[in-house]
């Protein structure tokens, strides 16, 4: 008997699949060359996201509301009124700024020099502005040329948009060495904070990459909007290594199809090796004619997706590719969470969009969704050496544009090649049904090679489990080793090609435990084939997690 452990991260339960995960003995976390080189970018990639020591004497400036601008001095005796008149007046590194508790009102923007800081009381500290222009932050940490060494940070305290008058809370610009840490922001119209490695604030990769920065512990709240596009509470761009976790971000306060992203690109994205783990993400769920993205990233290398919830809206990645790392996104241990099955507009828990490269996607939850992973590239993308391994979905139904567990679009002519769907279980809403359970590629595709399907449960597809809309060119398709129960077909091929392999596909219904994981005597266990994944007994067992 295998056993199970829980996962401390998940926050909604959802059909009791809290503690889905296979014991550690038992999980594949990656192949062996992404452990490999995981471990050895790691200390590099630590020592660029660890600030230098801070000085060992300390410098603190005060404000306060019963402050004076004029004949103040800064100290905790003769503190300041505002932060303008602080961030103005202090420029010495290592120094900090203590807001002491109260409500400031501030009229010009405050820039930020390096080196210096700023501490609040938490929540009691808030600062808010009567700048209304777009574009415009109340605080400032912009240098003139890139990977400046800010060596500071912004901590404990509250910044507030005053009912969405104000357009940015934080911005920072060509700094490395920056932490925002333990802040709350509610009520911007733009962006509550805004990373970009970038100095001009071009839309393109940055000469120097940031380092060094974090983003950690913050609760951002009805910071973004939706404007036939979408803004994002949280943006980052050009960052190496950059490490965003343990925030609640949440963007579903506003009417239906104006709600924008908890997380979007900057400058164009192009961040390489950072992580973005721990955090929960919730944003409205689509209204019909508004982008569903909790998080949506452009130009990515090396990135580490983990641990996360996502809810009411999806993950989407467009440019994804490997550059000097094992992989180009690595998704994994994510809740991909829906309030309920969207049958108005259309859903998706990932969607990987243009060319795809050395993406693996493992040991995930979803939940709720029209399609669990969606691949939409565009003309002449190339998608190759993907890996779907070890995800549990379910409730899966069609939207307005159908439903798939996943899903290859053919609105283009691209190329799909090494793709590996291996040990997932596939479930669908019982009260709604959907045609294919994974689409292939078809006609307006043009060609892909060494797909391969197994030890899969693909359930309740009405047409078939597998399938693909017309002919297209088809070089290695395995299909083996599935459980399809209760789908029309195990496959629908309209193109078989050479080295098709359609074999050992069973209809059991499975015998199913908690969290749809299989119990003893089930039909299912050691039914696989070995793909390189570790098991118990004489086979692999079909379905995500092993008994």
């Amino acid at each position: 008997m295998k056993c199970l452990k829980s996962k401390n991260h998940f926050v909604v339960a959802v059909l009791a699949i809290a503690s889905f995960t296979a014991c550690k003995k038992n999980e594949v976390i990656s192949d062996s060359a992404v452990a490999a080189a995981d471990s050895a970018t790691e200390a590099a990639q630590r020592a660029k996201r660890t600030p230098p020591p801070p000085p060992s004497t300390t410098t603190t400036y005060y404000i306060s509301t019963s402050g004076n601008d004029a004949t103040g001095t800064g100290t905790s005796a003769s503190p300041w009124k505002t932060l303008y008149k602080a961030t103005s007046t202090v420029s010495t590194s290592g120094a900090v700024i203590h807001v002491n508790a109260g409500t400031y009102t501030e009229t010009m923007t405050c820039n930020l020099q390096p080196g210096v800081s700023i501490e609040g009381d938490g929540t009691t500290s808030v600062v808010q502005t009567t700048l209304t222009g777009d574009w415009t932050s109340l605080l400032a940490l912009h240098s003139s040329s890139e990977g400046v060494n800010g060596n500071q940070h912004v901590s404990n305290i509250k910044f507030d948009g005053q009912n969405l008058s104000s357009f940015y809370a934080i911005t920072v610009a060509g700094r490395s060495n920056v932490s925002i840490h333990d802040i709350t922001v509610v009520n911007f119209k733009e962006g509550a904070v805004i990373f970009g490695g970038r100095a001009d604030n071009t839309e393109a990769a940055p000469g120097t990459y940031a380092t060094g920065n974090s983003f950690y512990n913050n609760t951002l709240l009805n910071c973004s909007r939706y404007e036939g596009w979408g803004r994002g509470c949280f943006g980052i761009g050009g960052q190496d290594g950059m490490l965003v976790y343990n925030n609640v971000i949440t963007q579903n306060q506003r009417p239906a199809g104006s709600n924008g992203y908890c997380v979007k690109y900057t400058n164009g994205g192009w961040n390489k090796g950072c992580k973005i783990y721990g955090n929960t993400f919730t944003r409205a769920q689509s209204a019909g004619g508004d982008f569903y993205f909790c998080v949506e990233l452009f130009n990515t290398s090396g990135l580490e997706v983990n641990n996360n919830v996502f809810n009411g809206g999806a993950l989407d990645m467009n440019y994804q590719t490997k550059g000097s790392y094992a992989y180009s996104v690595w998704v994994h241990d994510n809740q991909f969470l829906q309030p309920n099955v969207n049958l108005t507009a259309n859903q998706s828990g990932i969607v990987m969009e243009f060319g795809s490269e050395s993406e693996i996607i493992e040991n995930n939850v979803f939940s709720k969704q029209n399609y669990g992973i969606s691949f939409v590239p565009r003309e002449g993308n190339t998608i190759k050496d993907i890996v779907i391994r070890k995800n549990l979905m379910t409730g899966i139904a069609s939207g307005v544009w159908g439903g798939s567990y996943i899903n290859f679009n053919d609105l283009n002519s691209y190329v799909v090649s090494n793709v590996s769907i291996y040990n997932n279980t596939l479930e669908y809403d019982r009260a709604n049904s959907f045609w294919t359970g994974i689409i292939l590629p078809s006609a307006a595709a043009g060609n892909f090679s060494n797909i391969n399907i197994k030890n899969n449960i693909i359930a309740g597809a009405k047409a078939a489990a597998v399938g693909q809309s017309g002919a297209s060119s088809v070089s290695s398709l395995a299909i083996q080793y599935n459980d399809v129960y209760n789908s029309g077909t195990a496959a629908s091929i309209a193109t078989t090609g050479s080295g098709y392999l359609l074999s050992n596909n069973i209809t059991t219904v499975p015998t199913y435990g908690a969290n749809y994981t299989l119990v003893s005597g089930s039909p299912l266990i050691n039914a696989g084939v070995n793909v390189g994944l570790s098991f118990n007994g004489t086979a692999p067992d079909i379905g995500y997690a092993e008994f």
